[in-house]
């Protein structure tokens, strides 16, 4: 537990170090922001690598996905559609599949809604409906993006939660 709380630290300070510095680099000389246009792409398709730790069980499995996102042409691109897949490699295999909604209030923070069913893939598999929350800054180096992004996910059939936690590397268009 100990080491979930420092991973988390690590990536909420991750985040608002860089988001601090995006300010930064939008001031002039003299302090005042300076005058510049939004370049949000509306696509982006991103690859996740991380961990998803299940709380109750206390167990920590190296989880793998990806995700694609299209970004609405209304209210200066702050709401985004898209599809998302993660699994999760422990003793057997998980996989979540789930729509999301996106929400980018500032700079490369992003929100995001996504209900969607998590899958058992075993000898009797099994499917339930989850609910995931996700919160992530995206790290722009032109098209390029890398994010630093914590989830939870919560099944209501079997009340349990996970953390999805880890970085995220994509590329817009």
């Amino acid at each position: 537990m100990k080491q979930l709380i420092k991973t988390i630290s690590v990536v909420l300070l991750f985040s608002m170090a860089s988001l601090r510095a995006e300010e930064a680099e939008h001031q002039t000389k003299n302090g005042q922001p300076e005058e510049h246009e939004e370049h949000a792409h509306s696509n982006h398709f991103s690859l996740f690598l991380g961990l998803t730790s299940a709380l109750e069980a206390n167990t920590h499995e190296f989880t793998a996905g990806l995700d694609y996102e299209y970004r609405l042409p209304v209210l200066n691109r702050l709401l985004g559609v898209g599809v998302l897949a993660d699994f999760a490699f422990g003793h057997e295999t998980t996989g979540i599949f789930a729509g999301f909604i996106g929400i980018h209030p500032v700079a490369g923070l992003k929100i995001l809604v996504a209900p969607g069913i998590e899958t058992l893939f075993s000898v009797t598999p099994a499917t339930a409906f989850l609910i995931r929350g996700s919160i992530g800054y995206d790290i722009m180096i032109d098209t390029f993006s890398v994010t630093p992004i914590i989830s939870a996910d919560y099944v209501p059939e079997s009340r349990t939660l996970s953390l999805v936690y880890g970085l995220a590397a994509g590329i817009g268009f």
